[in-house]
Order: C-alpha cells, then structure tokens, then sequence
C-alpha cells in the first residue's frame, strides 16, 4: 500500500508513508485528481514543474506547499474551478472534499459561468456602479447607462485588443466605475476587468453619490444628494466641474438619444420631476437643465429607463412614457398606473423597470417586495407576478440556509434586475436579491431557471456588456453585492475571509441560461439510462 501511487502524483500522506509507514485512505485519490484538473485546465503543465530534481518536487509537496494558481500558467480567471482544485489538493486530507461533494459542484451551472470574483474596499458595500468602454488610446467607443444593456457597437471602429487582456470588448476595454458611502462623503472606486490581477483603485469625495451613470467614453455623471451633478473625469481620476446646484435631491439618472446626433443627460428629482441637460455640459458647468413635472405625483423619481428613444419615467405606482423632441420639449406617449389591482395598491414605490424590446410588455419591482410585476403595456393590465420569496424557500426546502432564515419580504426583497434579449433564444430576466440570491426567470414561461447564492447579501446592480475573449465575441454580465459566497461547503472553502466583509463585483457569462438548458437535459437523459 505505501508503495502505491503514480509518480509525479502522489498525494503528501503517501509521501510521507515511503518513511514512516503510516496507512493512508481513498483520500489520496481525491488529491491526485485535483492534479489531473490542473494539468487539464493548464494545458498540460505540472505543479512545480519548473522544478527538475523529482526529489526536491516531492519534498515541496510532503512539506505541504500550495500549488500555484491556474492563471500562472496562462488559464483564463476560473473562480470556481480553482477553488475546486484547491480543495483536492488540500494538504490535511479530511479537509478534502468526497467524491460525491465533487460530483455535485461539477453539476452546478455557477461553475462553467462565474468567470471573475473581485473584492472591492474593505467593509464598504457598493451602492451604485456604471461601466465605461474606452481603447487604450483613449478615443470615444461607446456610451454606456446605469443598469441599461449597451448599443451595438459602430461595425466602421477599429478593433483593439492586447494580448495580456483575458476579457476586452470589440472595440475597446470595460472598466466598472462603483460609489461606496463612507460616513458622509463617498469613495469612488474602479477597476478594469478586462485585465488580469487588477484591484479596485479608490479615491474619497466629499458628500454622498446617490447614482452615477456614464455620459461617454471619457466623462462620468454623479448625482448627489445635496442636489449637485458632479461631471468626472475619468481619465485625470478627478472632479472636472460641477453643474448648478438644484433644491432636490438627485435621485436616478440615465442617458438618453434624441436623434442620432444629439443626445442628453436625464436626472429624476425627488419632487417627481426630471430635469434634462444636453451634453454640451461636459464641457460648460453654466448650462442649465430643463425641468419638466411629467405627473401629478411629487414621489421621487425612482428609475429612468430609455428604450427605442422612449424614456420609461417611475414615479411612485406610475410610469410616465414620453418622447423627448428637446430638452426643452417632449411629448406624452403614456401613462401607466400600476396601482389599479387590489394587490398593488398595499405595494410601494416602483424601485426596479424592464421593459421588453417590443415595448409590449414590462417588469416592475417595488421597493421593499420580493414580487415582480408582469404588465401588458397595450392593454394595461396586469398577467401575472414572479414572487422571488417562494421561488427561493421551495429551492431550499430541505432544511438549507434559506429556510432557515426568518421568512420576511424585505429580506428577498428585489434590488436589481436586467432583462437580457439575444437572438435566437428566449428572453431572460436576472433578479438579484438583498438575500444575495440571484434567480433567472424564463420570460415566456415566467419559471425559474436558475437559483444562486453567490454574494452574501444585497445585489444592488447587474449591468450587461459585450466583450471578447481569444477573438470570439461574447456578452458579460456583471453583478454588484455585497461579500462572496464559495461555491461548495463553506467548512472546506479555501477563499480568502476577507472576500466576505466588502462589496464585491462578479463577472458572469451571459450564456448561463443555455448551460442551464444543457445541463439539465443530460440530468434527464441520465436519469432516464439509470432507470433501464
């Protein structure tokens, strides 16, 4: 028995048993095949093989040495996988999952589609985000908004990339743009995701950052609550000029297209109104916004969307639908009440709004709620609501953590959603909770397709982007929480504690739906060979 094992493969205990002869278990199986994943995720290299005396390899790892990272050896960012990997190669071999606790990870759609945890400040949560796409020769790409899935990119721009960039859009770089409240002033905090190893780089500004969107490839938005617009300079990492303080606080924004030369920045007030500004701020702080009272409503205006040059304004239980000719000028397209059911009328505020990309249907969250509204836009009426608070204690009936949490509405209330449209599939909408859960429903049969718990507690955004990795385009999708969550058992996860006590960002593929759909199929299909 001590002599047995593969050499190059063998796992500390065995080692260790050539001198001492001490007896070992299966668990010896479970470390060599950690080493199999990382040859395979490596493209055949081996730990320590820079080392070339096979002696002085194995008393590397007999003395209990941690095996390099993956990406060391040019492996993509794969989360969830290294953790696994980690975890087989444990050195004390209790500390080593079971066979069946690997088996159950390798079945789980988190691990083919997280491709990047980044941890942002310590204990600070992030309370909004934006993302910016810019080359590296710093020319204008695109425009981005908060929470609003980007325009296809210009097919006549050239394409940039780098060879050190694991995640690089078409034409150009993402780079996440977070506002952290730090008593009362705010740190702005960002971090460019298409490069490998890179951390959040931060700087305190005075007064607090309610929202913040990004008005184009140089310049940032930041709405405050003392009513000021902050215009950021995203290169020079500084405040360029601040616009005229309004009387109200600043409390969503967004961008929105007039026609194809002209464009605006749109800020809701807390008094129910909005006010637009034409772009021509970035470069005057003496222009003055045009205010416009869209309702009779004095609720704050909770959530601007613009789709198809329609603004989609949330104010309270209605949404005003408007085209916006001018700045100063716009006309009413509709207005929504979604407080004409019984059920609604015990509802707050509107706090989240999809709206599908035929404008004939929406999703609408209200604040503090797990429930989702699905509305019929032509006819007004309301066809049913997604209540996230059952969809998450039926997932976790037996007796998991979920159901072990104080069953309140508040706790999977909504905070983020992203409707996201592709071509050839099915419409999918992402809800992120303030339980840290993140479900994704199937537009057309309104059922859950997945069910994750990957941050700890509070989703606050989940914004869309395309990007390319090795010259093949794809679409990311990131989300904004608060902490990590390992995948697998928390008693054996070798992720960092500190990961758990501040907001994190996670960068997703957005084909996870698809490995949901296949994943389950092969679950059938295997069910089916075991029961002939």
């Amino acid at each position: 028995m001590v002599n047995a094992g593969t050499p190059g493969s063998k796992a500390p205990e065995q080692l260790k048993a050539r001198h001492t002869k001490t007896p070992y278990d299966k668990k010896v199986d479970i470390y060599t095949y950690g080493l199999v994943l990382f040859y395979l995720l490596t493209d055949g290299h081996k730990p320590f093989e820079e080392i070339k005396n096979a002696f002085e390899r194995d008393k590397i790892v007999e003395e209990g040495h941690a095996i390099p990272y993956i990406e060391k050896y040019g492996c993509p960012s794969w989360p969830d996988m290294q953790e696994l990997l980690n975890q087989c190669v444990q050195y004390n071999p209790k500390d080593r999952p079971t066979a069946e606790e690997i088996c159950s990870v390798l079945c789980k759609v988190d691990l083919l589609n997280l491709k990047k945890v980044i941890p942002n400040q310590k204990d600070l949560s992030i309370d909004t985000c934006t993302i910016r796409i810019f080359k590296e020769d710093k020319q204008a790409v695109v425009t981005e908004t908060k929470a609003t899935p980007p325009p296809e990119p210009d097919p006549t721009s050239p394409q940039q990339s780098s060879s050190g960039d694991w995640l690089t859009r078409r034409n150009g770089l993402a780079e996440v743009w977070m506002a952290s409240q730090l008593d009362s002033d705010t740190v702005i905090s960002t971090v460019n995701v298409s490069l490998k190893g890179t951390q959040p780089v931060g700087k305190v500004i005075q007064g607090y950052v309610v929202v913040m969107t990004t008005l184009s490839h140089r310049y940032l938005a930041l709405g405050m609550q003392n009513g000021i617009i902050l215009i950021y300079d995203a290169h020079e990492r500084q405040i360029s000029h601040k616009l005229t303080q309004l009387d109200v606080e600043i409390v969503s924004m967004t961008m929105y297209k007039i026609h194809s030369k002209e464009s605006c920045l749109c800020a809701g007030l807390a008094n129910g109104e909005i006010i637009l500004f034409p772009l021509s701020v970035l470069q005057n702080n003496s222009v003055q916004g045009f205010r416009h009272q869209l309702s009779e409503s004095k609720e704050p205006v909770s959530m601007m969307k613009s789709i198809h040059r329609k603004l989609y304004v949330c104010s309270g239980h209605t949404i005003t639908i408007i085209k916006v000719r001018s700045c100063d000028t716009y006309e009413l397209c509709k207005s929504l009440s979604l407080c004409n059911t019984s059920a609604s009328k015990s509802l707050e505020s509107i706090y989240r709004l999809e709206v599908s990309s035929d404008e004939k249907q929406l999703w609408a969250s209200h604040r503090n709620s797990p429930a989702i509204q699905v509305w019929d836009v032509e006819q007004e009426k309301c066809r049913g609501v997604l209540s996230c608070d059952e969809v998450v204690q039926k997932q976790f009936s037996d007796g998991g953590e979920a159901s072990r949490n104080i069953c309140q509405e508040r706790h999977y209330r909504v905070t983020a959603m992203l409707l996201q449209s592709a071509p050839g599939s099915p419409p999918y909408l992402w809800v992120g909770l303030a339980s840290g859960h993140m479900i994704i429903f199937n537009v057309i049969t309104r059922m859950p397709l997945i069910i994750v718990q990957r941050h700890i507690a509070d989703i606050r955004a989940i914004l869309e982007f395309k990007a390319n990795v090795t010259g093949k385009e794809y679409n990311m999708v990131i989300t904004s929480g608060f902490g990590f969550r390992p995948l697998g058992k928390d008693s054996k996860s070798t992720v960092d504690g500190s990961y758990q006590n501040c907001g994190s960002l996670l960068v997703w593929d957005s084909s996870m739906p698809k490995w949901a759909n296949v994943l389950a199929e092969d679950a059938k299909k295997f069910q089916l060979q075991l029961n002939n």
